[in-house]
């Protein structure tokens, strides 16, 4: 960049010199995320073993549920967010059939360019 005249420091950005400065993201500040929270001691308990335990996104580890409201079974703690759930199921296509492809010839005078392979979903 120095050679089209631009000068750009050689050097941490200030903000990442602050002692602890990342303190706070090791520190998550989860809270039930379910639709419909029953926790009779609101969104931010977390037990450390039972139905009121906040388990965390097996994805991503942004969000969390309760055991209880999240419906997860006490020896299966494995939950996926909606942002994460959505990515899996939408994007991946698992569950599709890989469709065939098929040759089709176009009616055209120069037949070895008309031939042409096309990947066609029925």
């Amino acid at each position: 960049m120095l050679r089209i005249g631009i000068y750009i420091p050689d050097r941490d950005a200030s903000w990442e010199l602050v002692p602890g400065a990342y303190n706070s993201l090791l520190q998550p500040n989860l809270e039930c995320v379910a639709d419909v929270c029953i926790c009779p001691q609101g969104r931010s308990e977390d037990e450390t073993d039972g139905e009121w335990e906040l388990i965390m996104c097996e994805t991503c580890g942004c969000q969390a549920v309760h055991t209880q409201c999240g419906k997860l079974k006490k020896k299966d703690k494995e939950w996926l967010c909606s942002m994460c759930r959505g990515t899996a199921s939408g994007s991946s296509k698992e569950n599709e059939v890989p469709h065939e492809p098929k040759r089709l010839d176009l009616k055209t005078k120069d037949k070895a360019a008309a031939q042409i392979l096309f990947l066609k979903k029925d």
